[in-house]
């Protein structure tokens, strides 16, 4: 039972001074007396809640329908705002000609900031580009960028007449971004052909012409002069998009349906070959701005960070707090260069009141023993946002004890595949050490085991039994939704499964333990990968981990890789000592079979670990989702130990 005290809790002005409390005031009279009151008229009177919500934050429509929902014959064919017309980027870039829409920092010291009335000019000048080159509603456009404004500026131009945006990191190699923006193919590509990493710069041209050579969709280079350390030089039809910004122009925003697509997302790979994902422009919107004044409390000129790739939905979830009038900051290069708290130091000096990170991240920084509460100035920072893994009870108690005390900590969790979250933070509720808040407003979601619903502290599939503005409009080039059916519809009809294993608390919070198709059974008992990290994380001489389970020579065992510290050492007492924490902290069934050293655990670009990926090398030397990791040199060592089993 999860009776512990909360780490933090909101005080009564803290509380009334939120939009939760505002809309919760507001509808139905003001009737609510609690937030699982709220939630639950949420799930069950779509119509009501989305449409006062779309009041509520003053959505811009330029026709709104009177129909909200329509729950179709599907979860999958559910309709939203029927008739109506809007704009996303029309909705992102109000605000006041001098407001700093976006302020940008680099690793290697480059610093800009631009203003509201600066990145409507560079998103007219980039739109009328698009359209003299003969784009049209529908069209993709595709990125191939670093962190930055640029990007920024090319995703809203593509909105502004209706293109759809896709996009890869550079630090991807030409090979996954072929397998990911080749499969829609797009009319443009925009791209610079370097990038910096921990104070090196990465030389990109050759990958960029492995992709030109490899998509003949492209058919115009835009290219972005980011450190490039030489000339580009192509036959390809090219601009530059410092030229085109130059070149003033009006913006003109086209509207078009709810559902037409912005975005095409791609599944990290965990567990399969990356699916492309398409989602509409007004889930996506409406589903941001429930998250950012609702869960988050964004304000106007609150200024929100995420460390983020445009690779990684986040980046687009950062990028919508436009919407809310704030200012979006941006971090380019490693989060550790030049210094282990450079990005510590970037919240301090630009007063960052919203910090987004990994849970990976917040786990090496307690690992490396930096204390940010003692050496720089957070007074301003009111929210830290973790994601990408579930955040351990260690994890939490690091950013309370030794980053910052008073706040609200908000672990996250949804995925790629919803562009947003099932649970969340609030900022009207305590926060309980491992635990996720609140389930998100509006998301019907249950935790089942064999289509019934568990009770609290239990365990099981955490789903969504009816739909949610956000769902995928579907996926690229899916006939008859055959792939989107079965990603989330096969182990129960009509009910999106999502693949994690969790429970929800008697907190009304939840607990994610890692992927259910990673769940390990050991002797009949599911045990999610997440309950062992959790112990592990917590030992000080231990990096990282991975623990997976296969069938070796007949029998069933748990297999569990680790990274250490450097003035560590790897032996028998280290092993025993795992060994005796999970069996007092766990159980016996956590308590691996055999336990191996390895340099590094396989990941996506996004940090993700990838445990299905270990487990199909172990078990098969392959795996078809290999151009997702990042750190490909590291299988070396997994095969090896293959060998020896």
């Amino acid at each position: 039972m999860h009776k512990h005290k909360p780490l933090w809790s909101p005080g009564s002005k803290e509380h009334e001074n939120t939009f939760m409390h505002k809309f919760m005031s507001t509808v139905k009279g003001g009737s609510f007396k609690s937030y699982s009151d709220l939630w639950r008229w949420s799930v069950t009177e779509k119509d009501e809640f989305w449409g006062q919500f779309s009041d509520f934050s003053k959505i811009l429509f330029e026709k709104k329908a009177d129909s909200i929902f329509n729950s179709g014959d599907h979860f999958t064919n559910a309709s939203w705002f029927n008739g109506s017309t809007l704009s996303f980027s029309e909705n992102l870039l109000q605000g006041a000609e001098d407001h700093i829409a976006i302020i940008f920092q680099s690793e290697t010291g480059l610093h800009r900031e631009i203003t509201m009335g600066a990145l409507r000019a560079q998103v007219a000048s980039l739109s009328k580009i698009y359209q003299e080159l003969g784009l049209k509603p529908g069209d993709r456009i595709a990125g191939y960028l670093p962190n930055l404004p640029e990007t920024i500026v090319a995703m809203l131009a593509a909105n502004t007449i209706g293109c759809v945006w896709t996009a890869c990191s550079p630090d991807f190699g030409a090979q996954a971004v072929i397998d990911r923006i080749g499969q829609v193919e797009p009319r443009i590509l925009i791209s610079t052909t370097s990038y910096s990493f921990k104070g090196k710069i990465h030389d990109r041209g050759d990958e960029v012409k492995k992709i030109l050579a490899a998509i003949p969709s492209i058919t115009t280079l835009i290219t972005v002069n980011y450190l490039d350390p030489k000339p580009f030089t192509h036959p390809i039809n090219q601009f530059s998009f410092e030229k085109i910004i130059r070149t003033p122009s009006e913006i003109n925003y086209q509207y078009f349906e709810f559902d037409h697509p912005l975005y095409i997302l791609y599944s990290s790979g965990t567990t399969g070959k990356p699916k492309a994902i398409i989602h509409g422009q007004g889930g996506t919107l409406i589903q941001h701005k429930k998250e950012h004044l609702l869960h988050t409390n964004i304000k106007p000129k609150d200024r929100v960070f995420y460390y983020s790739t445009c690779s990684w939905m986040m980046w687009h979830w950062l990028v919508s707090s436009l919407s809310c009038e704030a200012t979006v900051m941006l971090w380019e290069g490693s989060p550790t260069f030049p210094d282990n708290d450079a990005l510590w130091k970037y919240a301090e000096k630009q007063k960052i009141n919203v910090f987004g990170t990994s849970a990976a991240y917040i786990g090496s920084q307690k690992n490396i023993g930096v204390q940010p509460k003692l050496t720089h100035d957070l007074s301003c920072m009111n929210t830290i946002l973790s994601t990408g893994s579930p955040l351990s009870d260690e994890s939490f108690r690091y950013i309370y004890e030794y980053i910052k005390s008073d706040l609200q900590l908000s672990s996250i969790a949804g995925g790629t595949d919803l562009i947003s979250c099932f649970a969340l933070g609030n900022p009207m509720l305590p926060v309980y050490s491992g635990e996720i808040q609140c389930i998100g407003l509006g998301m019907d979601v249950a935790i089942l085991d064999k289509g019934k619903e568990v009770g609290v502290n239990q365990k099981g599939e955490l789903t969504c039994r009816s739909p949610f503005p956000s769902r995928p409009v579907g996926f690229w080039n899916d006939t008859d939704d055959k792939r989107y059916l079965a990603s989330y519809f096969d182990k129960l009809p009509n009910i999106w499964c999502h693949g994690d294993f969790a429970e929800i608390t008697n907190n009304n919070g939840v607990i994610i333990h890692g992927r259910s198709d990673a769940t390990l059974n050991k002797s009949g008992i599911r045990i999610g990968t997440a309950e062992i990290y959790r112990v592990v994380e917590g030992i000080s001489e231990i990096n990282d981990s991975v623990a997976v389970m296969l069938e070796i020579k007949g029998v069933e065992m748990i297999l569990l890789f680790i990274t250490i510290n450097p003035k560590s050492t790897f032996s028998d007492i280290l092993k025993n000592k795992i060994k005796a924490l999970l069996r007092a902290k766990a159980s016996p069934h956590h308590i691996p079979d055999e336990i191996y050293l390895v340099s590094d655990i396989p990941k996506t670009a996004n940090g993700k670990v990838m445990e299905i990926v270990v487990r199909d090398i172990i078990k098969t030397g392959l795996s078809d989702n290999w151009t997702s990791i990042a750190n490909k040199d590291v299988i070396n060592e997994y095969l090896v130990i293959r060998d020896l089993l």
